[in-house]
C-alpha cells in the first residue's frame, strides 16, 4: 500500500507532499518548524501539521528501474548451483567463493551496516 499525503504547515502556510514510498525521509516545510515522515506502517509529525488530502493507493508496483541497487542485489538470494563435489579438492580461497551468501551477514568478519 502506498500513501500520499498533502499537508500544510500552520505556521508558514507552506503546502507539502509526503509519499510513503520515500522511506526514512522527513519532508520539511519552508520555515522548518513542521515536518512529516510518512511510512507504510506509521506517520511521524513534527510541529503544526494540517492534513489537506490523503490518497491511498492499494496496488504498489514500481518498475525495476526505480529500485535501488541495494534492493536489486538483496531482493532475492542468488541461486546456489554449487554442489559438494564441486568443492572437493578446492583450495580455501576457491571454497570461499562458494560460501552461503547468508554467512557474509553474520559472524566476526561480517560487514557493518549490511
Amino acid at each position: 500500500m502506498r500513501v500520499i499525503l498533502e499537508w500544510q504547515c500552520e505556521i508558514c502556510k507552506d503546502i507539502q507532499l509526503s509519499d510513503s514510498i520515500r522511506t526514512h525521509h522527513m519532508d520539511y516545510c519552508r520555515c522548518g518548524e513542521s515536518a512529516v515522515d510518512l511510512e507504510d506502517g506509521y506517520q511521524r509529525d513534527m510541529g503544526k501539521i494540517k492534513e489537506i488530502k490523503r490518497t491511498v493507493i492499494e496496488e504498489q508496483s514500481l518498475p525495476s528501474s526505480f529500485r535501488s541497487e541495494h534492493e536489486k542485489k538483496w531482493a532475492t538470494p542468488p541461486e546456489d548451483t554449487t554442489s559438494e563435489d564441486d568443492l572437493k579438492g578446492a583450495t580455501l580461497e576457491e571454497q570461499a567463493k562458494y560460501t552461503n551468501w547468508e554467512d557474509d551477514l553474520k559472524g566476526p568478519n561480517a560487514s557493518v551496516g549490511v
